[in-house]
């Protein structure tokens, strides 16, 4: 049952150091463009990195007006492939838990043949 856990917390992992990274963006973008806490606007450049959310986004954004459009439909898909998977998950829980079928242990019988 553990090794059902670690995709989630390799997930949450990675997440975190996401995270880590624009924060550490931000601060340095601060210190660059002398913008001091809580102030968030005062120079373009410096507002552009603050804005940015997703990680080719963030390059893009943060460059370019011109790069932007890829890495946010980039950034849209993978959302919308963790919503579908997500959905796979619980659907497959709630499947299991309260019907008594496995999708995943009918799946796994399917591809071992």
């Amino acid at each position: 049952m553990l090794e059902e856990f670690a995709p989630l917390a390799l997930v949450t992992i990675l997440a975190a150091l996401q995270q880590a990274y624009f924060a550490l963006q931000v601060i340095h973008a601060r210190r660059r463009f002398h913008i001091p806490p809580p102030a968030v606007s005062g120079n373009e450049d410096f507002e552009r990195v603050y804005r940015a959310h997703r990680y080719k986004y963030f390059i893009g954004y943060s460059e370019s007006a011109l790069q932007r459009l890829r890495p946010l439909y980039f950034g849209a898909t993978m959302l919308w492939i963790l919503i579908g998977l997500a959905s796979l998950g619980v659907l497959s829980q709630l499947c299991s838990r309260y019907l008594g079928y496995n999708p995943m242990t009918a799946a796994r019988s399917y591809v071992e043949l």
